[in-house]
């Protein structure tokens, strides 16, 4: 009962802002501010792009928005409220599906949850993720004779004989960049 009071919250300010707008603006705006809010918080177009669609300069919005914040909040109140919707599915997903709740605290939390950033909620391995990201990187971009291998799960440093490894520092260098 009170997550609906909260989004009924959310709905009824994003009215009020409409409300606002129309007493303010005429109809033909009203229109066009109704089309963008439209393409960007249905469609989920980013704000340039929904200009397009509805025949408003890009520019033109930009400074009207600077110049009214009224128009900037419904703009960004729209941009959220895509974001919200997507969100709110996704989040509701995610309680009864391992993998989507695995992902979503990856992509949320990256610092506790994504072993590739941060540091996967162990102190101190910062420099071992960063070594394990250019391993595999360096695994995945290699030549036919790579500088490091994976066998069974394990990295493995390739031996080289002193003429292979003249070349070494300038091949990593190469696919780091």
């Amino acid at each position: 009962m009170v997550h609906e009071q909260i989004e009924d919250d959310f709905d009824i300010r994003a009215g009020a802002l409409e409300s606002e707008i129309a007493e303010k603006y005429n109809e033909d705006w009203v229109k066009i501010f109704k089309r963008l809010a439209y393409e960007i918080s249905v469609i989920g177009l980013p704000i340039k792009e929904a200009c397009m669609i509805v025949g408003v300069e890009h520019e033109k919005l930009i400074m009207l928005m600077k110049s009214d914040p009224l128009i900037g909040r419904l703009i960004q109140t729209k941009d959220i409220e895509y974001k919200r919707t997507l969100l709110k599915a996704v989040s509701t997903k995610a309680k009864n599906d391992d993998k989507m709740s695995q992902w979503l605290l990856q992509a949320r939390y990256p610092d506790e949850f994504n072993s590739r950033k941060g540091n996967s909620g162990g102190e101190g391995s910062g420099g071992d993720d960063l070594l394990g990201i250019a391993i595999e990187f360096i695994q995945k971009s290699g030549d036919s004779s790579p500088l490091v291998t994976e066998r069974a799960g394990k990295v493995t440093m390739v031996k080289r004989t002193a003429d292979e490894n003249k070349g070494m520092m300038e091949r990593i260098s190469k696919l780091l960049t």
